[in-house]
């Protein structure tokens, strides 16, 4: 099987086709560019803390807010956790797809969910397995434990593996769910 943007052979599998080592690095950057640049999270002159934990999401989100934010005036600080972080405009965790899905659903479940404004998931867009791709791809170490709460609620899991799209589906329903709830609304301002 060809890759469905060039004819090099494939080496990431998707439902729908796959991609070859350097198509998916294009789609995996371009998909986490687009996340960044359409929630406009960043302007000139802010600054910036990067949570990054050691773990592979940690270190692949220091290596693309680096090539991403580039030679843009920002100051970037990097740190295992967020103390002292009201000196920072911003505030970027290294969250996936299957984080956020879970970490939120389960929140609703349980009537716990507790939302940040001013904290940006950069890998939001894109799945656990994809981040784990893309770092053996481009050499990029990190601490492989349990990754976040990728396995409390295994029915999404399931979910995901009989219809692809399940999670950004899911996703995008708890963002409706936030905008039309009057309480949440008063929380969070």
């Amino acid at each position: 099987m060809n890759c469905v943007k060039c004819t090099a052979p494939v080496t990431v599998s998707y439902k729908t086709g796959g991609f070859c080592d350097g198509c998916f690095v294009e789609s995996f950057e371009k998909r986490v560019r687009q996340s960044i640049w359409s929630q406009q999270w960043v302007r000139p002159g802010d600054r910036v803390l990067l949570i990054n934990d050691g773990s592979v999401e940690g270190q692949v989100s220091e290596r693309l807010l680096r090539q991403i934010l580039g030679s843009m005036p920002v100051t970037v600080d990097v740190r295992a956790e967020g103390t002292d972080s009201a000196q920072y405009q911003r505030i970027i965790v290294p969250t996936d797809l299957d984080d956020e899905v879970q970490m939120r659903f389960a929140g609703v479940l349980n009537g716990t969910e507790e939302r940040m404004a001013d904290v940006v998931k950069l890998l939001v867009g894109v799945q656990d397995w994809e981040v784990k791709e893309y770092a053996k791809i481009k050499g990029i170490l990190g601490v492989h434990g349990p990754s976040g709460t990728s396995d409390t609620i295994p029915l999404i899991t399931k979910m995901e593996a009989r219809i692809p799209g399940s999670k950004f589906a899911l996703l995008r329903a708890l963002d409706e769910w936030d905008a039309c709830d009057p309480e949440r609304k008063k929380s969070d301002s």
